[in-house]
Protein backbone atom coordinates (compact mmCIF):
# COMPACT_ATOMS: atom_id res chain seq x y z
CA UNK A 1 0.00 0.00 0.00
CA UNK A 2 3.16 2.48 0.42
CA UNK A 3 3.06 2.35 -3.41
CA UNK A 4 -0.29 3.57 -3.76
CA UNK A 5 -0.89 7.33 -4.87
CA UNK A 6 -4.56 8.07 -3.90
CA UNK A 7 -6.03 11.04 -6.03
CA UNK A 8 -6.63 14.96 -4.63
CA UNK A 9 -9.93 15.52 -3.77
CA UNK A 10 -10.67 17.74 -6.68
CA UNK A 11 -9.38 14.57 -9.41
CA UNK A 12 -11.79 12.89 -7.54
CA UNK A 13 -14.76 15.63 -7.75
CA UNK A 14 -13.56 15.51 -11.31
CA UNK A 15 -13.64 12.18 -12.25
CA UNK A 16 -17.04 11.32 -10.55
CA UNK A 17 -18.63 14.28 -12.55
CA UNK A 18 -17.33 12.63 -16.04
CA UNK A 19 -18.93 9.28 -14.52
CA UNK A 20 -22.10 11.09 -13.82
CA UNK A 21 -22.26 13.00 -17.41
CA UNK A 22 -21.13 9.77 -19.30
CA UNK A 23 -24.17 7.95 -17.72
CA UNK A 24 -26.60 10.48 -18.11
CA UNK A 25 -25.70 10.76 -21.91
CA UNK A 26 -25.81 6.92 -22.32
CA UNK A 27 -29.24 6.81 -20.20
CA UNK A 28 -30.52 9.28 -22.31
CA UNK A 29 -29.22 7.68 -25.63
CA UNK A 30 -30.72 4.22 -24.92
CA UNK A 31 -34.29 5.70 -23.58
CA UNK A 32 -34.14 7.37 -27.27
CA UNK A 33 -33.34 4.17 -28.98
CA UNK A 34 -35.91 2.44 -27.52
CA UNK A 35 -38.37 4.80 -28.21
CA UNK A 36 -37.72 4.40 -31.94
CA UNK A 37 -37.48 0.95 -31.42
CA UNK A 38 -41.04 0.70 -29.48
CA UNK A 39 -42.84 2.90 -32.04
CA UNK A 40 -41.71 1.56 -35.07
CA UNK A 41 -43.04 -1.87 -33.69
CA UNK A 42 -46.01 -0.14 -32.90
CA UNK A 43 -46.46 0.44 -36.51
CA UNK A 44 -45.26 -2.82 -37.97
CA UNK A 45 -47.96 -4.59 -35.68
Amino acid sequence: MKKVTWPKREELKESTMVVIATSLIFAVFVYAVDKVINEGLKIIF
